[in-house]
């Protein structure tokens, strides 16, 4: 029963050596054993890591099975937003080890540059410079949160910084009915949520442009 949960109850890989497997095999083989033991809580550490799309596909329905059929409380370690956005009834966000803020945060890394006038920036490689406080260190990660988005330039309030990007993606959130998409500023990802009613006022879709401005003094530190 637990092989058939993965995927793996076929003929063909019962007769098949344990050598002959590939990593997604492997991978698959190892929640089965965890779910024949009908366990109350599962731990998956990135298990979709290095497999091929097919098993990271089972594993995933293996997951949700196991919490509708098992009871299983499924806890995942994951960068695969797509899934956790899909699939998980809580999601949180820890960094360097500590528990901070949601995934509807936008997460900014260092290293930090000092400006001959003063001010700290993160120079982009499209000639975008995202304007920060001072950093407590000039490889501090910071947190925005006060990101407002428009497709016009116009609508721009007074005295925030802006950055331009493009809607790379859009995921439903299955508990909440929010939407979030994905702002792509040149190679820097940032997240924003929306509802369903903000959506269709701002009429964003996958390769729109938009500019997303904020408050510098309104940035967390990490």
């Amino acid at each position: 029963k637990a092989l058939a949960l993965v995927g793996l109850d076929g003929d063909d890989f019962i007769r098949r050596p344990w050598y002959a497997l590939s990593g997604g095999e492997t991978q698959r083989v190892a929640l089965a054993a965890r779910l024949a033991l009908s366990p109350k809580v599962l731990l998956m550490d990135e298990p979709t890591a290095n497999v091929d799309a097919a098993s990271a596909w089972l594993i995933k329905e293996a997951a949700i099975k196991a919490r509708n059929e098992l009871g299983t409380t499924v806890i995942v370690a994951s960068h695969d937003w797509d899934w956790l956005y899909e699939v998980c009834d809580e999601t949180i966000r820890i960094i360097r080890g500590k528990v901070f803020g949601s995934v509807r945060e936008a997460l900014v890394f260092g290293p930090w540059q000092r400006l001959k006038k003063g001010s700290w920036v993160k120079s982009l490689s499209d000639g975008q410079q995202l304007k920060v406080p001072r950093p407590p260190e000039p490889d501090s990660a910071a947190i925005i949160n006060d990101f407002t988005i428009t497709s016009d330039e116009s609508q721009i309030s007074a005295g925030a910084e802006v950055l331009r990007g493009t809607v790379s993606k859009l995921n439903l959130e299955r508990k909440t009915g929010q939407i979030f998409a994905t702002i792509m500023i040149n190679d820097l990802p940032i997240p924003f949520g929306l509802t369903p009613q903000q959506m269709q006022g701002r009429k964003i879709y996958p390769g729109k442009t938009v500019f997303l401005h904020y408050h510098p003094e309104h940035i967390k530190w990490v």
